[in-house]
């Protein structure tokens, strides 16, 4: 992309100077990164580069997003600092603190729908458009606050060699079934978290009652996110409501995959937005556009995500093969999000 620019740059001085020769005054055209708002983008890299640092504000770390951030570090020669919070809870109290005591400390946020319920309290700051906004593809947005740089599909993990192929269940519907009740664990649905993506949107879809007859399932729930996949891997459960697709990754070669279902996924965007008043404020806008270069965004296919620009690999792993190409069932958006808690305690009594 970056040489995409440069090439369009010298296509306009050359344009200018043929103009000028021939007419002697009439304007210069407008090239397409002007037409995009970017600008002249290799001065956002040199500015970048003498701010000389990023500080990313997560409340994950470890794998993919080391890797990530690794791979900005040594593109750039930024410097990296990535400071984890315990929970998306703490994270906001953070900003909270701190911008309210006048400390601006950090540059980016990574942590997904947390963005969201930053932004109403001011917390997080619009930012200006990049070059790479161009390739991102629906359902992913860039809404000026935070962009999508991958999507995570929530649904149901089975045991492969409990259910053989035609014995699991197809669509959200067969999860009705009597002959699954008492042998499925979820995730809880009634705090923020994985469960509530899945379950808010299945409410939006199908409605309070069929919320009510699933929750009459005799369902297991759990908050450990981790521990109930490898649960449904011991052969403890056949069936795991609240993965996160993209966490099969880390159970490959373990007997647990992911169901597509007919009708689709429901997801939620793995996110990135800058902090207000960020010390650094060009190397936070450059590894915005950086999470959708084609290299990070194929990093990510190889690592079991979705990314949101289409890039393809063929390093995919096994056990999500199946996922591919999936349907999108909806998302919610984060102003839902206490509502539907306390909609979901009522109506899974």
């Amino acid at each position: 992309m970056l040489t995409i620019i440069a090439r369009a740059l010298a296509r306009k001085a050359i344009s200018i100077a043929a103009v000028a020769v021939v007419a002697g005054a009439l304007a210069a055209p407008v090239s397409a990164a002007e037409q995009q708002g970017v600008g002249d983008w290799q001065k956002v890299i040199a500015d970048a580069k003498k701010e000389g640092k990023l500080v990313v504000y997560g409340n994950a770390g470890g794998g993919i997003t080391d890797d990530m951030l690794r791979r900005f570090e040594k593109t750039y020669g930024i410097e990296v600092e990535f400071v984890r919070n315990a929970t998306p809870a703490a994270l906001r109290e953070r900003a909270r603190t701190e911008q309210a005591a006048g400390l601006f400390t950090g540059d980016v946020v990574m942590s997904a729908a947390t963005i969201r319920t930053m932004i109403p309290l001011g917390h997080v700051q619009k930012h200006l458009p990049v070059p790479n906004d161009a390739k991102m593809l629906p359902p992913a947005v860039d809404d000026g606050y935070f962009l999508d740089y991958a999507l995570m599909p929530h649904g149901v993990a089975y045991n492969t060699e409990m259910l053989k192929p035609g014995q699991e269940p197809q669509s959200w519907q067969d999860l009705l079934d009597p002959k699954w009740k008492g042998k499925m664990i979820a995730f809880e649905p009634r705090t923020n978290g994985p469960g509530l993506a899945i379950w808010g949107v299945l409410l939006d879809v199908y409605g309070k009652d069929y919320i009510r007859k699933l929750a009459a399932q005799n369902i297991v729930f759990t908050n450990d996110l981790n521990l109930s996949t490898r649960r449904v891997a011991q052969g403890e459960f056949p069936l795991y409501i609240g993965q996160v697709m993209t966490s099969l990754y880390q159970v490959k070669g373990l007997p647990v995959g992911g169901l597509p279902m007919k009708e689709g996924l429901p997801w939620a965007g793995a996110s990135i937005g800058i902090l207000t008043n960020a010390p650094h404020p060009n190397a936070a806008r450059l590894a915005l556009n950086w999470m959708l270069e084609d290299e990070m965004q194929r990093f990510l296919v190889e690592q079991g995500q979705w990314n949101v620009t289409g890039v393809k690999s063929e390093r995919i792993p096994d056990n999500m093969r199946n996922l591919q190409h999936i349907k999108w069932l909806g998302t919610f958006g984060a102003e839902r999000i206490n509502p539907l808690i306390e909609e979901l305690k009522v109506l899974m009594k």
